[in-house]
């Protein structure tokens, strides 16, 4: 846009696009990660995988939503599995800054980063908001972090019909569908919502709302009627303990949380090593 635009508006696209910000002692953990380097599309920092979940979440990645801010599942799960295979990786941290997205890829990518938690540690930080779908691959990570003014859950789904009837009249438009197949223009903009559409389209939402439920009660190890009791609701910092998060923290937080627990493990490795050669063979 800046490219475009900006000789237009006697801006000068180079100088703009060529600004950083100086980077000093105090510079956190978002600034030294801002650039990925070599051939990963992802930051490794002390053994740690940063893969960001932000945006607006779809199934696929195109380059517009990417210029628009969106993630898709696809890249995300690139990323993860990626960061799996990558020898230098000992660990993986999602950065969710995302109000959701759609349901379509949401779960395969929930399932496939709870199904990684065994290989590698993967710890998520809602780094402001992790929510709706944003939640359901934040959950599936094995720890949980929130920061003080963040907020994760709406743990529900929706789906939208516009009833443009109304506005088609004042225009003087009228539409006529010419269709074969009784529920073929169901959910059309241009009639009001039959009871019948209605009902299915009631029926889906539910349907994934249970694969939701039972997809975040299982990463979280709580009951779906728990999970369920949640009425969709948004849970800020502290009140999203124990359930829905496990603590208050920011991403450095994160990152220092697992960078202890593989030090720990080393350090556990190590004297168990040291065990085991002093043992005598008899």
């Amino acid at each position: 846009i800046i490219k475009a635009l900006g000789p237009r508006l006697g801006i000068d696209p180079d100088a703009v696009l060529a600004t950083r910000v100086p980077m000093d002692a105090t510079a956190t953990l978002m600034a030294r990660y801002a650039e990925a380097g070599e051939d990963r599309d992802y930051a490794v920092l002390d053994g740690v995988a940063v893969v960001p979940v932000q945006g607006t979440l779809l199934k696929k990645e195109s380059s517009l939503s990417s210029w628009s801010g969106a993630s898709s599942y696809e890249q995300i799960q690139r990323q993860v599995a990626r960061a799996v295979d990558d020898a230098s990786v000992r660990a993986i941290l999602l950065d969710v800054d995302s109000p959701g997205g759609e349901t379509s890829g949401c779960f395969e990518l929930a399932d496939y980063i709870y199904s990684i938690r065994g290989v590698k540690p993967v710890y998520a930080a809602a780094n402001d908001i992790a929510l709706s779908a944003a939640y359901a691959i934040a959950s599936s990570a094995s720890r949980v972090f929130v920061t003080r003014t963040g907020a994760v859950g709406s743990i529900g789904v929706y789906a939208l019909h516009v009833d443009q009837s109304a506005f088609d009249k004042d225009l003087g438009a009228k539409y006529t569908f010419i269709f074969a197949g009784e529920k073929k223009v169901d959910g059309n903009p241009h009639e009001p919502l039959s009871e019948s559409a209605k009902g299915d389209i009631q029926a889906e939402v539910d349907r994934e709302y249970g694969i939701f439920v039972e997809t975040v009660a299982r990463n979280r190890k709580a009951s779906a009627k728990t999970i369920a009791g949640t009425q969709a609701g948004l849970f800020w910092a502290d009140n999203a303990i124990p359930l829905l998060a496990d603590q208050v923290g920011t991403l450095d937080d994160a990152m220092a949380a697992i960078t202890g627990q593989l030090d720990s493990r080393k350090r556990a490795s190590v004297v168990t090593s040291a065990a085991t050669a002093a043992i005598p063979i008899e």
